[in-house]
């Protein structure tokens, strides 16, 4: 699932940023988008603690993190930060074993991976959706907002008051 916002009185900074130099300006709203994204991070920790067996090995809340995601934000131009699960499937790779087998390009669960969350979010045909990522992102979508509207006022000012020494 991909969520994208957009803030509405943003015009004023994305005029300011742009006098920056490419390279702060990048660094900048890298920054500011994991900081907005952090209260998501900790929401769906906090959610997933709830359901977590602490008996087992696996603890799908250790694994909750915020992640840039380069290839998408290549592809639609910009900066973009996902909060998920890391880990769950892999696939198998193009070796001699593999082919011998016929499992290259299928998945398979790597070793200390929580799979068992998606049944819990997304449901299943016998048992119903109970998510916790999404709830967690709704919950929070004015405090990312504000939170990274913010950091980029922070950015710019730091970055003029650099530009102001002499």
């Amino acid at each position: 699932m991909e969520f994208e916002f957009r803030i509405d009185d943003i015009d004023k900074l994305v005029n300011q940023m742009s006098a920056l130099p490419s390279k702060i300006q990048k660094r900048g709203l890298d920054g500011a988008a994991r900081a907005a994204m952090r209260p998501v991070q900790t929401a769906a920790r906090n959610a997933a603690r709830l359901f977590d067996d602490p008996l087992t090995p696996n603890e799908v809340w250790k694994k909750i993190v915020t992640q840039k995601a380069s290839r998408t934000a290549r592809r639609i131009g910009g900066t973009v930060m996902r909060v998920g699960i890391s880990g769950g499937a892999q696939k198998y790779v193009d070796n001699k074993d593999n082919q011998r087998a016929k499992r290259v390009g299928k998945t398979y669960e790597d070793s200390g991976t929580s799979f068992y969350w998606r049944f819990r979010e997304f449901g299943t045909e016998k048992q119903a959706a109970q998510p916790f990522m999404q709830p967690a992102f709704d919950s929070n979508l004015n405090n990312v907002q504000d939170i990274f509207a913010a950091r980029l006022r922070k950015v710019i000012d730091r970055e003029a008051k650099k530009g102001a020494r002499p």
